[in-house]
């Protein structure tokens, strides 16, 4: 039993490490799958607000349409006229079926029975209210959204109460007519959603049983849906969006191939046991059992192999052979010894001659000695200088293994710094794009301006400088904003200033629609928005911004600023305009901003720039360019036209910075009244 110890300890060794082994791999796979259900869960919150944010700038068009129609008062006097002016209405209303891409847009008077009717092609033959009645879809508001469906097709209603603009604070009792746009939810504008989206499918669907088949068949991958409610709040369809997940695909087919993977490994163990057991453990039992019992007929089989067995076999009965040579030599060995010590006994006397010898010898030795000496003395010498080379090749040995350390940290910190550079450049990218989406519906154009230009020139592709730009009725409204902050901070800030400012001037009211109310809104909304703590660590400034209105027809406009100026250019003349030193953001008292009054004269020239434009360091002496010069360039540029100035300015800054580190993010707005 004693020699069974070998193949048991072999069996023992190879279970533990196939057990192991069978716990690693399942220890594994339950760690990635906790990480991929973490990462579905961030992926589907993030998919999800992409969606929402996508349907709300895609009927964006379609509410500033009917909510903010520059009409009211010559639609009014339309529907109350008894001769209708067809081509008047047609030219000014009609034109937003092809121009917005509508099905159809329609006007009834207070009674709820139509004045006008325009329908798309393909839309005449749909009866778009057979079972609404008109006068009663805006009983609670002044305006409404919804949808209805029509021979199997999705359609969204936006509709709106007409009345004077005179009495705007009353529209909800003064209703005179009704101002209605109807689009379809058709395959082209799911198809423009899904580009948008990415990855990700949209459909559309009627039944609510369908779309719980979907949603079953997409248990284990993204899906989404949105509710489409007819005038009464009941779901009438669904948008549905859908999306692989490949994360979740590859690990619901891991734990078989792991299984698999793992009875593969768990079969090669049990065969590298049986064989080792048979060929290598036996032919060790029998070759120990022959050592000690000295029979030879139980390795006659294994000595004619020619294995290592076999060799070792050979061996061991030669060294048996060897032994009992040896036992018979130890015999003559004795006898042999008892003739030696006879001879001891003549050397004994040989000794004696050899110790009178030795006495001569002595001498000769102490002489030697004395030598030895003399000889110890330039050792010791020698072993000094020894021990101080010793020293300092311990000192060198020591300098290079710091280097060696020095340089294996420096490697270890460049790669983290390459890892987290890449990473901000995505985040970076990210948030450009996210703060170009929001900007889209307030970005100069060609559209809100005769002439004009935008020159920006941001410190780290990415800042907190803005530009802003809309046009309602005859007004037409410009800001240049800083939020004090570059890099994505600034970027995700301006992103919701922008967004706040365009819901401001949206709901403002006639009376109240002014730069300052405007500034003293956005100051409100920026506090309860960002809260305390987020005030404190990255919006210590506050938002500078300068926002001017002014008619197109008239040429009046009026102008407030936080800690900013303007600049009207006036046939080779500046005059600035100074607003207040507050910031948006940072007023908490009941201080207000104020407006100036401006009478524009036509060809003027306005310049509304960030304070990066004229505090940027550099020139010969590395100093701010200061107000002063800036006026002066402007001055210099103003000979340019509009369309060449940007060009020179991106020369100027290019320039004046030169080889020195961009010190603050630069914007100007220029543009002719």
């Amino acid at each position: 039993m004693k020699y069974r110890s070998v193949q048991y300890g072999v069996l023992f060794i190879f279970m533990i490490g196939a057990l192991v082994l069978i716990l690693s791999m399942l220890f594994y796979y339950k760690v990635q799958q906790k990480k991929n259900h973490d990462i579905s869960e961030i992926s589907y919150k993030q998919r999800v607000e992409m969606i929402d944010n996508v349907l709300s700038l895609k009927s964006q068009h379609y509410e500033a349409v009917v909510h903010e129609n520059s009409a009211w008062d010559e639609l009014v006097d339309f529907v109350n006229a008894k001769d209708k002016n067809l081509n008047w209405v047609h030219d000014n209303i009609g034109q937003m079926a092809e121009s917005y891409d509508a099905a159809e847009v329609a006007i009834y008077d207070v009674d709820g029975d139509p004045v006008y009717l325009h329908a798309s092609n393909n839309y005449n033959k749909i009866d778009f209210f057979n079972d609404i009645r008109v006068n009663t879809l805006l009983t609670k508001n002044y305006k409404t959204k919804f949808f209805n469906v029509r021979n199997n097709q999705i359609f969204q209603y936006f509709c709106a109460g007409i009345v004077s603009s005179d009495d705007i604070n009353s529209r909800e009792e003064n209703y005179q007519g009704y101002l209605i746009l109807i689009r379809e939810i058709n395959s082209d504008l799911l198809k423009q959603y899904s580009g948008i989206l990415g990855e990700i499918e949209v459909h559309s669907t009627l039944d609510a049983e369908y779309l719980e088949k979907v949603k079953k068949a997409y248990s284990k991958r993204f899906f989404y849906f949105k509710e489409l409610n007819n005038q009464f709040g009941q779901p009438v369809a669904y948008l549905y969006f859908t999306g692989e997940n490949s994360l979740n695909v590859v690990f619901d087919s891991f734990l078989p191939v792991m299984l698999v993977i793992s009875s593969i490994v768990l079969l090669i163990f049990i065969l590298l046991f049986i064989f080792v057991r048979f060929r290598i453990v036996r032919p060790i039992k029998r070759i120990v059992k022959t050592f000690i019992s000295e029979d030879f007929s139980k390795i006659k089989k294994l000595k004619k192999s020619s294995t290592e067995f076999g060799v070792l076999a050979n061996t061991v009965e030669n060294f048996l052979a060897q032994k009992h040579k040896i036992e018979s030599l130890y015999g003559d060995l004795e006898q042999k010894q008892q003739e030696l010590v006879s001879q001891n006994e003549m050397l004994s006397e040989q000794k004696k001659e050899i110790e009178s010898q030795i006495a001569n010898i002595q001498v000769l030795n102490r002489q030697i000695m004395e030598r030895n000496r003399e000889t110890e003395k330039k050792n010791v010498q020698i072993s000094v200088q020894n021990q101080q080379l010793t020293e300092q090749s311990e000192s060198i040995r020591k300098v290079k293994a710091d280097l060696e350390s020095l340089s294996y940290r420096f490697n270890f910190t460049s790669n983290q710094l390459d890892q987290a550079t890449e990473e901000l450049l995505n985040s970076r990218n990210y948030a450009s794009r996210l703060r170009n989406l929001l900007m889209v519906a307030s970005t100069p154009t060609a559209h809100i301006f005769n002439e004009f230009f935008v020159f920006q020139l941001i410190k780290n592709k990415i800042g907190g400088d803005f530009t802003f730009a809309k046009k309602i009725d005859h007004w037409i409204i410009a800001g240049v904003g800083d939020c004090n902050l570059s890099g994505i901070p600034g970027a995700l800030l301006s992103a919701l200033d922008i967004y706040l400012l365009n819901e401001i001037i949206d709901f403002s009211k006639a009376e109240d629609f002014r730069p300052n109310t405007i500034l003293n809104s956005l100051n409100k909304r920026i506090i309860s928005s960002i809260g305390e703590e987020l005030q404190t660590d990255f919006n210590r400034d506050g938002l500078h911004i300068s926002i001017l209105m002014y008619n197109t027809q008239s040429l009046k406009g009026y102008f407030a600023a936080a800690k900013r100026t303007m600049v009207v250019m006036r046939r080779g003349e500046d005059v600035e305009y100074f607003g207040d030193n507050l910031a948006v953001g940072k007023i908490a008292d009941e201080r207000k901003f104020r407006v100036v009054e401006i009478q524009f004269q036509p060809d003027d020239v306005v310049y509304m720039y960030s304070d990066g434009s004229t505090e940027i360091v550099g020139g010969p002496f590395c100093k701010n360019l200061t107000p002063k010069n800036f006026k002066n360039l402007l001055r210099q540029k103003y000979i340019y036209p509009l369309e060449g100035q940007k060009a020179e300015f991106a020369r100027f800054y290019s320039e004046w910075i030169a080889d020195l580190e961009q010190s603050d993010d630069i914007t100007i707005l220029g543009f002719k009244i």
